[in-house]
C-alpha cells in the first residue's frame, strides 16, 4: 500500500494542478513529513522548495462528499522572503475553488 499517490497524468492531462505533488491519507501524512525532512531527500529538491499540505481534504469527484486525503502542494519561496511567491506574474489561472 502506497503512502503518496502521486499527481499522475491520464489523457486529459494531470489529476490535479501541477503545484499538487500527490495526496495522502490524513493518517500518512506525519509520515511523509519525516521522509521530506530526511537529508538525503531534502538534496533531491531545490534549497527554496517547500511543501504544505491542503487545509481541507479533497472531495470525491462523483459523491462532493469530502474524503481522507489531502493535497501535498510543492511551493517556491520568495527569495530573501518566509513566504511563496504569489504575485500577478506567477499567478496562471485563479479560481473560486
Amino acid at each position: 500500500m502506497s503512502n503518496l499517490f502521486l499527481n499522475s497524468g491520464n489523457a486529459e492531462g494531470l489529476v490535479a494542478p501541477p503545484a499538487v505533488m500527490g495526496f495522502a491519507d490524513k493518517n500518512k501524512m506525519n509520515l511523509i513529513n519525516e521522509y521530506l525532512a530526511k537529508p538525503e531527500i531534502k538534496r533531491l529538491f531545490p534549497n527554496d522548495l517547500v511543501f504544505r499540505w491542503s487545509a481541507k481534504p479533497t472531495k470525491d469527484i462523483e459523491t462532493g462528499k469530502f474524503t481522507n486525503q489531502y493535497e501535498l502542494y510543492a511551493l517556491r519561496m520568495k527569495r530573501g522572503g518566509d513566504g511563496p511567491s504569489l504575485e500577478g506574474d506567477r499567478v496562471i489561472n485563479a479560481t473560486a475553488t
